[in-house]
């Protein structure tokens, strides 16, 4: 994708928004890597706001099993 100062100020709105980075990349006919690089660029501060991770099961590893078993 060629970045136009229309595409960018487009992107800019848009990542403003709750949209995802996919969706974005939707919208604007282009790529999800293309986007966030393009954000990453331009050094957009609010812009996409990656989901947090999840802990699985909140538990920890037993490293007794691994000291163990290694």
């Amino acid at each position: 994708m060629i970045w136009t100062p229309n595409n960018i100020n487009r992107l800019i709105e848009l990542s403003h928004t709750k949209l995802s980075s996919t969706k974005i990349a939707i919208e604007l006919g282009t790529t999800k890597n293309s986007v966030l690089g393009k954000l990453h660029r331009i050094k957009v501060e609010n812009g996409h706001v990656p989901k947090p991770l999840q802990v699985r099961n909140n538990k920890r590893l037993n490293i007794g099993y691994f000291k163990a078993h290694g």
